[in-house]
C-alpha cells in the first residue's frame, strides 16, 4: 500500500531541499568568486566535474538497487529486504574501490590537461581533497539511502541533506572570513558530509530490522551493470560541457559556464525532485502488474510535470541574463553576459527535463538494458558535436552539442515507451508540449510590451514576480484547453475542500 502522506512529504521536503541547494548554490560560488576570483571558481567547478563519476554509485547502481527493493518492501518480507540490503552493500564496496586509483589518476593528469594559471603543486592536492570529500558524500551510507528511497521515504534523506548543505554554506563563509586558503576551505567543508551517512545509518538501524544473519543468501541485483553503464554514459554526457570548455577554452570560461549551470541545474534539480518523488509509486505498481493504474498515474504526471517544467524554465529563459548581470556585478576578469549561449542552454535543459517523467517510468520499471544503447548514443552525440563546434563557436558550440543530444534522447524514450509493454501514447506528451509552448510564446509577447527594470536585486525580484505571474496565468489558461488537465485540476480542488470539510467536522 502506497502511503500518500509519505509521497506528500517527499514532494514538500524535495522542494525545500532543492530550494536550499539553489540558495546555498548561489551563495557559496559568489563567496568564492569575490574572494578567490574566477580562475579559482572555474578550476573548482571543472575538478568537481572531472571527479563526478563517483555519483554513478548514487544514481546508476542506486537506481537498479531501488528496483530490487520494491518487491520485498511491498510484501513486507524482512528477510528478503536484508538480503537485498547486504547484496547492494557488497556491490558498492567493489565499485567504490575503483575510485581510489581514479582520483589519483585525475590528480596527476588534470594539471597538464586544463588551461589554467595554477601550478601542479596547487592543483594536485586540490584534486585529492575534492575527490576524498566527494567519495565521503556519495559512497558511505548509500544502501541506507536507497532503502529509504525505495520505501517512499525520500523525505528522510532530504532532511539530512538540507542540514549538511546549510552547514557547508555557513562553514564556507566562516573559512573565508578567517582568510583560509582554498585547500583548507575544501578540507573543512568536505568533512561535514560524513554527517549525512551516519544519520541515515542510525535511522535505518532504528526503524528497519536489517540483520546480517538473515542475509546469507545473496540476491542478484538485476541489471546492475546496465544501470552502471547507463549512468556512466549519462555522466559522460552531462559533464562533457565543462570538461571540453576546460580543455579547449580554459578555466575562466569554465567559471562562466559554471554560473549558468549553477542556475539552470538548480531549477532542473527542483523539477527532478518533484517528479521523481513518484518513482516508488511507479515501481510498486509495476511490481504488482497493475498496468492500467500505472498508465493513469503516468498521464497525470506528464500533464503536471510539463506545466511545471515550462513554468520554471520559461521564467528562467526570461530572467537568467539579468540575474547573471546582477550576480557578477563588479567581476571584470571575464565577460559573463552570454545571451545566445544562455538561450540554447535553457532550451537544451528544457528538453532534458521533459524526459524526466519518461525516464522515471522506464527505469522504475527496470528497463535498464533496453535503454542503455540510447544513453551511449546520447553521450557520443554530445561529445562529437561539442568538440566539432567549440573551435568555431566557443561556449555556444558546446551548448548546441548538448541540445542535439538532449533532443535525441527525449524522442528515444518516447518511442521506447510507445513500443514497450506499457504502450504509452506519444500524443499525450506532444499535446502537452504544444499547449505549454504556445503559452510561453504568448507570455513572451505580453512581457515585450512591458518595460521591466531588472538591474539591481530589488528590481530583479519585483520584476521576477511579475514575469512568473504572467507565465503562470498564460500556461494555466492554455492547459485548460486539455480536458484531462481540467479534470485533474477539478479533482484536486474537490479533494482539497473535502479534506477541509472533514477537518471542520
Amino acid at each position: 500500500m502506497i502511503n500518500k502522506k509519505d509521497t506528500y512529504a517527499n514532494i514538500i521536503f524535495g522542494i525545500l531541499g532543492q530550494i536550499t541547494v539553489i540558495l546555498c548554490g548561489l551563495i557559496v560560488p559568489k563567496l568564492i568568486l569575490n574572494y578567490y576570483g574566477s580562475e579559482t571558481n572555474g578550476t573548482i567547478a571543472s575538478i568537481t566535474q572531472f571527479l563526478s563519476f563517483i555519483t554513478l554509485l548514487e544514481s546508476g547502481v542506486g537506481g537498479v538497487s531501488k528496483v530490487a527493493f520494491y518487491k520485498p518492501l511491498s510484501n513486507k518480507n524482512k528477510n528478503q529486504i536484508s538480503n537485498v540490503y547486504y547484496s547492494v552493500s557488497s556491490f558498492f564496496i567493489k565499485i567504490g574501490l575503483i575510485f581510489i586509483p581514479y582520483i589519483l589518476l585525475i590528480a596527476f593528469i588534470y594539471p597538464f590537461a586544463v588551461k589554467t594559471i595554477f601550478t601542479f603543486n596547487f592543483l594536485f592536492p586540490l584534486v585529492l581533497i575534492i575527490g576524498i570529500s566527494l567519495t565521503t558524500k556519495y559512497f558511505f551510507g548509500l544502501p541506507n539511502q536507497i532503502l529509504l528511497q525505495a520505501d517512499n521515504k525520500t523525505y528522510i534523506v532530504s532532511i539530512f541533506e538540507i542540514a549538511a548543505i546549510i552547514l557547508n554554506a555557513l562553514l564556507t563563509f566562516l573559512c573565508i572570513k578567517l582568510s583560509f586558503n582554498v585547500h583548507l576551505l575544501k578540507i573543512v567543508t568536505g568533512s561535514i558530509f560524513i554527517i549525512k551517512p551516519i544519520c541515515l545509518f542510525l535511522y535505518v538501524k532504528k526503524y528497519y530490522s536489517i540483520k546480517r544473519s538473515e542475509s546469507t543468501n545473496k540476491v542478484e541485483i538485476q541489471n546492475k551493470w546496465n544501470g552502471l553503464g547507463q549512468h556512466i554514459a549519462y555522466l559522460i554526457h552531462s559533464n562533457t560541457d565543462i570538461i571540453i570548455i576546460s580543455i579547449f577554452l580554459g578555466a575562466l570560461f569554465s567559471s562562466v559556464y559554471s554560473v549558468y549551470f549553477m542556475v539552470i541545474s538548480g531549477i532542473e534539480c527542483l523539477i527532478n525532485a518533484i517528479i521523481t518523488s513518484l518513482n516508488a509509486t511507479f515501481g510498486i505498481l509495476y511490481a504488482k502488474n497493475d498496468f492500467d493504474k500505472l498508465k493513469r498515474v503516468f498521464c497525470k504526471t506528464i500533464k503536471f510535470s510539463y506545466f511545471l517544467i515550462f513554468f520554471l524554465l520559461g521564467a528562467t529563459f526570461f530572467l537568467i541574463i539579468p540575474f547573471v548581470k546582477n550576480y557578477t556585478s563588479g567581476i571584470t576578469d571575464v565577460n559573463y553576459v552570454q545571451p545566445l549561449f544562455a538561450f540554447i542552454f535553457v532550451v537544451a535543459e528544457t528538453c532534458y527535463c521533459l524526459r524526466i517523467p519518461l525516464s522515471s517510468l522506464a527505469l522504475s520499471c527496470g528497463f535498464y538494458k533496453e535503454t542503455t544503447r540510447d544513453a551511449f548514443i546520447e553521450a557520443a552525440l554530445n561529445i562529437g558535436v561539442s568538440i566539432l563546434l567549440v573551435h568555431f563557436f566557443g561556449l555556444v558550440g558546446v551548448a548546441i552539442g548538448t541540445l542535439v543530444a538532449m533532443l535525441y534522447r527525449y524522442f528515444a524514450f518516447l518511442l521506447f515507451l510507445r513500443n514497450s509493454l506499457l504502450k504509452i501514447k506519444i500524443s499525450v506528451c506532444l499535446k502537452s508540449i504544444a499547449l505549454n509552448f504556445v503559452g510561453i510564446i504568448c507570455s513572451f509577447a505580453v512581457t515585450q510590451r512591458i518595460k521591466f527594470n531588472l538591474s539591481g536585486w530589488f528590481n530583479w525580484v519585483i520584476g521576477s514576480c511579475a514575469f512568473c505571474l504572467i507565465i503562470l496565468v498564460n500556461l494555466f489558461l492554455f492547459n485548460l484547453i486539455d480536458q484531462d488537465f481540467l479534470q485533474q485540476v477539478s479533482e484536486s480542488f474537490n479533494n482539497f475542500f473535502r479534506k477541509k470539510k472533514n477537518v471542520i467536522k
